[in-house]
């Protein structure tokens, strides 16, 4: 075991000990050496390779790799496609939505022009009559 004094934070959450030294006692408990086993038949064997051979071994990581550098590209492939897609669709419903809007203007503006015809024809009735009255009456 051994101490070490280190200082907490001045803005660490536990305000009480905010800014304040403290010793920290650590034990070891274990160490570990990292052991990496001698590539060879018996390795092969022990990985389930079922020729046993290192050759074999080889064989079936470049298989591997190989499967997952296809499934990637596909995946990579897919995701941009399903992305120019998505970009697609959003171009035609903002042509969609503004192609509609202008033809829903446009037969406002029909309409109104329509409307504005009709008053000034009633307009030129009335005048002619010499107004509402006179027309009334008639």
């Amino acid at each position: 075991s051994k101490t070490f004094p280190l200082q907490f934070p001045a803005d660490y959450h536990g305000a009480e000990v905010a800014g304040r030294e403290a010793d920290f006692m650590v034990t070891m408990k274990k160490i570990e050496l990292q052991h990496l086993p001698e590539v060879d038949d018996a390795f092969a064997k022990a990985l389930g390779i079922a020729e046993g051979t290192v050759e074999g071994l080889r064989a079936d990581v470049r298989k591997n790799l190989e499967r997952e550098v296809k499934f990637r590209v596909l995946a990579r492939n897919k995701a941009a496609a399903m992305e120019a897609l998505r970009r697609t669709a959003e171009q035609v419903r903002r042509t969609t939505f503004r192609e509609a809007w202008f033809t829903l203007a446009w037969r406002w503006m029909a309409l109104l022009s329509i409307l504005f015809v009709i008053a000034i024809g009633a307009n030129a009735l009335i005048g002619r009559f010499g107004g509402l009255d006179d027309i009334k009456a008639s």
